[in-house]
Formats: structure tokens, sequence, C-alpha cells
């Protein structure tokens, strides 16, 4: 059964995003941006929601094993992190690791037999 390929390949993933001899944690914070007063005049102004811990592996580690040689710039010192397939996250979050703050710059869905069974996000240094 094809579906199962993708299930099956979601659950190791997530067994490795479980293990504590492998991953790492990052705080994922959701924001919203509200306009600002006199229809856009004033800057607009950013709410944090309530921070997440999750469990996220470098790409690195992955190596060669899946397709992310080619998607962000590692010399523009963009971080790409795999996090689980069902974590919620968009754009608008904040990501902190290793103590540092970052924007999401992508996120794109590794998707298998239409399974999603990991996120790789794409973080660059606080831009907004």
């Amino acid at each position: 059964c094809m579906m199962g390929l993708g299930s099956d390949f979601k659950n190791k993933l997530d067994k490795i995003l479980d293990n504590r001899n492998i991953h790492c944690t990052c705080i994922i914070t959701p924001r919203v941006f509200s306009q600002g007063s006199y229809g856009g005049y004033e800057a607009p102004t950013i709410v944090s929601g309530s921070n997440s811990t999750i469990n996220c592996v470098p790409a690195e580690y992955f190596g060669s094993k899946m397709l992310i040689k080619e998607m962000g710039n590692v010399n523009a010192g963009n971080v790409k992190l795999i996090i689980k397939g069902d974590v919620t996250i968009d754009r608008y979050y904040q990501v902190t690791w290793q103590s540092e703050i970052f924007d999401i710059e992508e996120i794109k869905p590794v998707v298998l037999n239409n399974v999603t069974v990991a996120k790789i996000i794409i973080l660059s240094k606080d831009t907004r």
C-alpha cells in the first residue's frame, strides 16, 4: 500500500525528532502584526502569542538522505531546521534556537503520498 509509505516515513522521522540523543529544541512564538493607528500611518504593533517548545533537528543531520541541499542559502547565514509535519507554524512565527532569535523565511513541507512527513523551516536573522 503506497499510502502506508508516507505514514511509515513520518513515523521514522518522528522517532528521530523524539530521540533525546539526536534532537534539540527550539521555541516557536506566534506573532500578530496589527495595522498602525490612523489608517496605517503609525508603526504597526507586534503582539506575541504563547511560546511553545518543540523538537527539531538541523537539516544537515539528514545530509543527502532528503532533498534539502538546495533549500536556502547557507552562505547567507540561513539555518534550516526539520520539525514534525503536524506542528502548526506560519511565516510570522518567531523561532528561538540556540539562544538566537530568528524569523521564518520559508516553510517547506516534505510530502510523501499525501502525508506531510515533516516541515523544513528556513530561518533568517530577525528582520521584522
